[in-house]
């Protein structure tokens, strides 16, 4: 065996153990063949982000404390939590058509106001056929799930 000090052998320790440590971060890479899965979606609201309120054209829906509510009120019984949610997890696909100025006038102006912004986010959604788009952040989008229906509040 190798004759070192007290001092040599606690300097081999510690480099015999970043060198393991540097080994198994890379190690996933390895293991998985260095492949990334990117998703191709982009989402309407940060991930993590809390809704304070949503305005629509004629309704405004309000978080009040851990429920909700909507102002003026619905004529029928609308799950508010699960349209939150649905805002907070609808997924988008990059458009690559443009629309006409007619699509365009007919479009839904959405605000989406929330926690830590100064600013709400504003989003404007169209129809064009059997698919609907949304434009925000000088982008526009195609809605793929949900449906446009489970993100509004009707009339």
């Amino acid at each position: 065996m190798i004759k070192l000090s007290q001092r040599a052998w606690n300097n081999v320790l510690i480099v015999s153990m970043l060198m393991l440590i540097t080994m198994f971060n890379f190690s996933a890479n390895w293991l998985n063949g260095d492949t990334e899965q990117q998703s191709t979606y982009a989402t309407l609201l940060p991930a993590g982000s809390t809704i304070t309120t949503i305005v629509f054209e004629h309704k405004t829906l309000e978080r009040i404390g851990q429920g909700w509510r909507v102002n003026p009120s619905l004529s029928r019984d609308v799950n508010l939590e699960q349209l939150a949610n649905h805002w907070l997890h609808a997924e988008l696909q990059l458009a690559a058509t443009s629309l006409s100025s007619e699509t365009m006038a007919a479009a839904m102006f959405v605000q989406v106001w929330v926690v830590g912004q100064k600013a709400p986010f504003a989003y404007q959604f169209f129809h064009l056929s059997d698919r609907y788009f949304v434009e925000f952040e000088q982008q526009l989008y195609q809605l793929y799930q949900p449906s446009y229906q489970m993100l509004i509040l009707d009339q």
